[in-house]
């Protein structure tokens, strides 16, 4: 499958256009996998300077594909990794770009009809130190709903071991008991959450949907929304929905960057600060549509390492143009690649062009904010200091 290059790049968000082994070798045993990974990535990677490092790794490999991870690595370079069915991340990517070429590969993995789930209750883990926590918890989703919240550390599910997908593969619409703490010292809690088929692309949208609210601060309504992922399809859509409904009577809006993948268009900042003007259009039956959604009033960004890729390119816009950007800095993560899918169904991503951004060169560099605010999510009990002093900046915004 043949990409161009302003297509590469219209999907930078992980950078990714999924592509299927139309055309590949296939090797289902793990030393042609092996060898798959290792021709693909000499073929594609957009830096052959690089390649040394990888195939210094490779080399020195045994029979297995542990050594992947570490060659991978030595690329030194963002959108490059590969991703398994024992990982949430595995389906999210999946689902993202279903549509630009996986083609019949989707319905041999997801029978009978290529449509893309796991089980799981809406709850990214992340290990810290040896510890797991719950890095990310989406607005709406069954763990939220349930009340586990950011920072909890994830001691279990009904008495064994945590692992993010396989904890919950039996279980699906059942309550499972999720063991937690939500201190460093405090004592266990149980939490029941119903384990869903999760559609990846479905979560996403929703969570975006269920994080839009109004929040009331020193007379003034502060409007909220958090782009989960611009990766998915129908969130430009969904996003100048929610700007002239649920948040359409806020004084100023907070633009919560820290996301959980990138894809957001080289112009998606023109809904936030363009000056074109809005445009309605009013069918017989008094139906109206958004046609050209501008929002007018006054922003504040929101931004930390969650925030790559295309997000970086919206944050970068949004700096640019003036608006202030609270937190810290974000990814560093700005290449184009192609995710391919190996004999063994994983997903190897490669970054095969470089991305400049009005010349600026953001891999490796990321979006720095005007006002740093840290949050080490471990046992944060759902506080979050950096949007509480986005809140206050926008307030002091209005009020000047």
């Amino acid at each position: 499958m043949k990409l161009s290059a302003g297509f590469l790049v219209t999907t930078v968000m992980l950078g990714l256009a999924l592509a299927g082994a139309r055309g590949e070798p296939v090797a289902t045993d793990t030393a042609g996998v092996s060898r798959q990974i290792g021709d693909t990535i000499r073929r594609v990677f957009y830096d052959p300077s690089r390649l040394p490092a990888f195939e210094a790794v490779e080399s020195s490999a045994g029979a297995g594909l542990d050594w992947v991870k570490a060659g991978l690595a030595a690329l030194g370079a963002s959108h490059t990794g590969r991703y398994t069915p024992d990982q949430i991340d595995y389906y999210e990517v999946m689902d993202a770009y279903a549509s630009a070429g996986v083609g019949d590969r989707a319905k041999a993995i997801f029978p009978p009809d290529g449509i893309i789930t796991y089980p799981g209750i809406g709850m990214i883990p992340r290990e810290i130190e040896g510890r797991t926590f719950a890095a990310y918890v989406y607005d709406g989703s069954p763990a939220d709903k349930a009340g586990i919240r950011t920072g909890d550390e994830i001691l279990g599910v009904d008495g064994q071991p945590f692992h993010e997908i396989a904890s919950f593969r039996p279980r699906v619409d059942q309550f499972v008991g999720v063991q937690l703490r939500r201190t460093a010292q405090g004592e266990p809690l149980t939490i029941a959450v119903p384990v869903i088929a999760v559609r990846p692309a479905a979560m996403l949208r929703g969570a975006i949907r269920s994080s839009a609210r109004i929040v009331e601060r020193d007379g003034r309504r502060l409007g909220y929304v958090r782009i989960w992922s611009y990766a998915v399809p129908g969130v430009h859509r969904l996003l100048a929905e929610l700007l002239t409904t649920t948040l359409r009577d806020a004084d100023g809006l907070i633009l919560d960057m820290r996301g959980r993948w990138g894809g957001a268009p080289p112009d998606a900042a023109e809904m936030f600060v363009g000056r074109a003007p809005a445009m309605e259009l009013v069918g017989r039956d008094g139906r109206i549509v958004t046609a050209n959604m501008r929002w007018q009033k006054p922003v504040v960004g929101l931004i930390d390492a969650g925030a790559r890729s295309g997000m970086e390119i919206l944050a970068f816009a949004l700096k640019k143009a003036g608006v202030p950007l609270v937190g810290t800095r974000t990814a560093g993560a700005l290449l184009a690649g192609r995710a391919y899918v190996m004999g063994d169904d994983s997903l190897l991503i490669a970054a095969v062009m470089d991305v400049r951004v009005d010349g600026v060169r953001l891999e490796g560099v990321g979006v720095a904010p005007d006002i740093e605010v840290a949050f080490d999510r471990r046992y944060a009990g759902g506080a979050d200091p950096q949007l509480e002093r986005a809140l206050s900046v926008l307030a002091e915004r209005l009020r000047r």
